[in-house]
């Protein structure tokens, strides 16, 4: 049984454009694939946090610290979590939440070192 050189030749690229095609693929799904961040969302989609919302703002008290927002986030062990901005949220009555469980859509930013949420919206848990 013999080959000819035109027939090898033939085998031969189809050989290597199996081994290129799988190849490629393999380097896509690295690249595509080996993504280190934790989340596929761009940093700016809006995200739904859970804990507990606490007044930091201005007080009667002797010894004030100023903080730069009026509230903060914290999770539910009593670990700050960010700072809320509440400026783009539609109610302005907070007094019923403020040390409540609650549920607040909005987008953890980095704000002059500081960690705040721009919170969209904010609304009572039922734990």
């Amino acid at each position: 049984m013999a080959f000819s050189f035109d027939s090898v030749m033939e085998i031969f690229k189809r050989i290597t454009l199996a081994f290129a095609s799988v190849a490629a693929f393999a380097l896509a799904v690295v690249f595509a694939g080996g993504c280190a961040s934790d989340t596929t969302q761009h940093p700016d989609t809006p995200r739904e946090f859970f804990g507990v919302m606490e007044y930091t703002g201005p007080t009667y008290a002797v010894f004030y610290i100023k903080s730069p927002y009026k509230y903060a986030f914290r999770d539910l062990n009593g670990k700050f979590v960010a700072y809320i901005d509440t400026r783009h949220v539609v109610s302005r009555d907070f007094g019923s939440l403020v040390g409540n469980p609650v549920f607040i859509k909005g987008v953890l930013k980095k704000i002059e070192g500081e960690s705040v949420i721009i919170a969209d919206k904010i609304r009572s848990s039922r734990l």
